[in-house]
Order: C-alpha cells, then sequence, then structure tokens
C-alpha cells in the first residue's frame, strides 16, 4: 500500500479482492457506485471478451492484475485498519467496465478464488472543493485518447513479423499509431495496418461495404482479421508478390487520384465517387483480376448468391513489362469511377440510395447494384469496353 498526500488530496495505492468489488457493486451499483463516472458502461466486443477469457480461466485470474488498469474510486473519506479501508461518500471514477463485468461474472467469484486488482482511492480534504477535485480526476482519468480494436493488436506476431518482412521489401509497415519511419532506411511506400486491412477486404473478399464503414471489425473481429492478417503472406511466393503489389497498386491509385483533383476531370458525382467509393473501386479492381486470368466467370459470379471466389494470388502489376501501365492502371480507374457514377444514378432514381456515401456503404449494394449489373451488361457499354481492353495488367 502507499499513500500520498498533496495540499487538496490525499490518496493510497492498493490491492483490492474480487469479492470486495463484488460486493460493492451488489450492494451499491444502484445506489451511487458510479454517479461520479463520466459515463455508464459501454460494451467494447474486444476489451470485454479479454476480460471474460481472464475470469474464466482459473491458471489466468491470478495474472489479472498486471493485464487491467484498475479502479479510481473518490470519496469523501477514507480510513485504513489493517488491511480493511473504511470508505464514505465513495463512487467509482473510472474502471466501470472492470466493475460491472466482474459485478456480473456468470461464474460468481467467492473469497476461495479471489485475485487481486490495482486500486487508487482518493478523498478531498476541504469538502467545499469536492465537487470540482472529483470532475477532474474524473476527466483525466477518461479524457486519454482512446484505445482502438487495431491498437490492441499492434504487439501481436503477425503484425510485428508482417512488418519486419515488408520493411526487408523496403515498405514502411505502420502498426502502432503515431510511430514514424525508421530515419536509416529508404522505403518506396508506406501504408497503415488498417488500410491494409481495408484493401485486402476489399481486393480479395470482396467486401467493400464492410471494410469502408466496419473498419473497426478488421480488428475487433477475430475471424476476420484472421483471414486477412494470419493468411500466411510471408510463407507463400505468390502471396509475398500479391501484398507487394497490392500496396504499389495502392500508391498509384493515390497518384491518379491527385491528378484528377488538380485536372478537374471528373464531373461533380464522379468527384463524389472518387472522395467515397476507394474500397468499392478496390472491390471491382479485384473482380478485373479473377475474370482476367481465369479464376472465376461471370456465369459463376451470377450464379453465386453473394459474390466471394476462391482467390487465387499472384503479382498484380509487376508482370506486365509494357511501359503503358499506369496509362492502362488510368483508363481502368476512370472507366470504374465512370460505372460507378452510372449506376449511383440508377439507384438513385430507383429510390434505393439517398447519397453517394449511402450506396458505398454495404457489401449487398456492390453485388446487386454493381456486379450484377456490370456482368448482365456483358460489360457492352464504352465503359465496360475499356475495363476489358485495359485489365490485362493483371494478368499474373
Amino acid at each position: 500500500m502507499f499513500i500520498y498526500f498533496s495540499e487538496l488530496l490525499s490518496g493510497i495505492m492498493c490491492n483490492v479482492k474480487s469479492s470486495s468489488i463484488m460486493d460493492l457493486y451488489d450492494k451499491y451499483q444502484n445506489n451511487g457506485l458510479f454517479d461520479l463516472n463520466i459515463r455508464r458502461y459501454v460494451p467494447n466486443k474486444m476489451v470485454d471478451s479479454a476480460i471474460k477469457r481472464t475470469l474464466d480461466n482459473e491458471n489466468e485470474r491470478e495474472n489479472f492484475w498486471f493485464f487491467n488498469n484498475g479502479i479510481i474510486i473518490a470519496c469523501e473519506k477514507f480510513e485504513i485498519d489493517g488491511d480493511t479501508i473504511k470508505l464514505w461518500e465513495f463512487s467509482i471514477v473510472n474502471g466501470g467496465q472492470t466493475t460491472h463485468l466482474i459485478g456480473n461474472y456468470k461464474g460468481r467469484l467467492d473469497k476461495n478464488n479471489d485475485f487481486e486488482i490495482p486500486c487508487k482511492i482518493v478523498a478531498v480534504k476541504n469538502r467545499n472543493k469536492a465537487p470540482e477535485l472529483f470532475n477532474k480526476i474524473a476527466q483525466a482519468s477518461n479524457s486519454q485518447k482512446p484505445i482502438l480494436p487495431r491498437d490492441l493488436r499492434s504487439n501481436s506476431k503477425e503484425m510485428v513479423h508482417m512488418a519486419k518482412w515488408l520493411a526487408s521489401e523496403n515498405i514502411y509497415l505502420e502498426i502502432k499509431r503515431g510511430s514514424k519511419k525508421p530515419k536509416k532506411q529508404i522505403f518506396n511506400f508506406s501504408i497503415k495496418n488498417d488500410e491494409l486491412g481495408q484493401l485486402i477486404l476489399s481486393f480479395v473478399h470482396q467486401r467493400p461495404g464492410t471494410a469502408r464503414s466496419g473498419k473497426r471489425s478488421i480488428f475487433d473481429n477475430s475471424d476476420l482479421y484472421g483471414r486477412i492478417f494470419r493468411a500466411g503472406w510471408q510463407k507463400v511466393l505468390e502471396k509475398q508478390q500479391f501484398l507487394i503489389d497490392l500496396i504499389r497498386l495502392n500508391y498509384q491509385y493515390g497518384e491518379l487520384e491527385k491528378s484528377y483533383k488538380e485536372s478537374n476531370t471528373l464531373s461533380p458525382e464522379q468527384t463524389e465517387i472518387l472522395k467515397n467509393g476507394k474500397q468499392m473501386i478496390f472491390a471491382m479492381l479485384g473482380m478485373y483480376y479473377m475474370l482476367a486470368n481465369g479464376d472465376t466467370t461471370e456465369v459463376d459470379i451470377l450464379k453465386s448468391q453473394q459474390y466471394m471466389s476462391e482467390f487465387r494470388y499472384g503479382p498484380i502489376l509487376s508482370n506486365y513489362k509494357n511501359d503503358d501501365i499506369y496509362e492502362k492502371l488510368d483508363n481502368l480507374i476512370f472507366a470504374t469511377i465512370d460505372l460507378l457514377s452510372q449506376y449511383y444514378g440508377q439507384a438513385f432514381e430507383a429510390r434505393k440510395v439517398t447519397s453517394v456515401s449511402n450506396f458505398m456503404k454495404t457489401d449487398l449494394r456492390y453485388y446487386d447494384d454493381v456486379v450484377k449489373v456490370l456482368i448482365n451488361s456483358r460489360f457492352r457499354y464504352d465503359a465496360g469496353k475499356a475495363i476489358k481492353n485495359n485489365w490485362d495488367i493483371f494478368i499474373r
């Protein structure tokens, strides 16, 4: 136990038993226990499931102290009596999620399987200043930058290994927010891991709506995360070639995006497509890649309930040796934007959508109003013909 004093506050750092937290929750959850917390319990699937796994595993419970940030309790007064701490007029100001999950734990821990939780207890010496100081404590302890699902994966072995491998290919993969490229190395390309996840989910798995609207799920959903980042990218040559080319394609897309904006070559509607539609554009590029290589057929696509095909990995761009590759890529992306603009117009007229952003939000919209319409037209219009005339850059 550690005791600390200042002119206005006194406090202790200690460990509390899980059974004590359960007792507090049972007695006071509806009687002031969370009154000073700036928010009530907000479910977070990733964090909640991690806490529950620790509670369920008897061998892990003793490590709860290491895994959890602990609880902060504000009170009017506290007294230390041996290994007991008495509190008056108290409330949890940080740690409501931990308290809620322990208090509602289905296994209902007892004193025979107690574990320790770090706890800070703070009392205000001047009662008149208590509301102001307690509010400051609550704000300070809850106002750090929120931890995102992406952050919780940043030290995983697959992320670290992928970053090291890509660095050896002169590609910088940002796996931690705020990190900077090493000055000692020159990188050809750089990309954030959440953006890379969006590209893979769109191009490979044909789920642009999820990639755009559900970016958190790339890291929050364990199954989805596994399919995207635990795919053995470094172990198979074809996968290595594919991922490097996908990052290169992303860079070239960015360059074309800049040129479209600077030259004002797009209509206002096409500009909105460009602004909101990157994931859908990459999904269409993925479809062209599969069709150009014979990995799927237009008939197979129409037969499927929701477009998905076994993906064959390999080079996307690096096998094309002619010097007109960027011109062809320009034609391909421009034609795709043109098609999406047309299909959005049709969906808008049919009152299926109210905005370009809304048009891009779901995977089903991509399949029903883009893929199916394009395949049914057999690419016979100008934009469709331009796509077929230029997708040879994707041939493996």
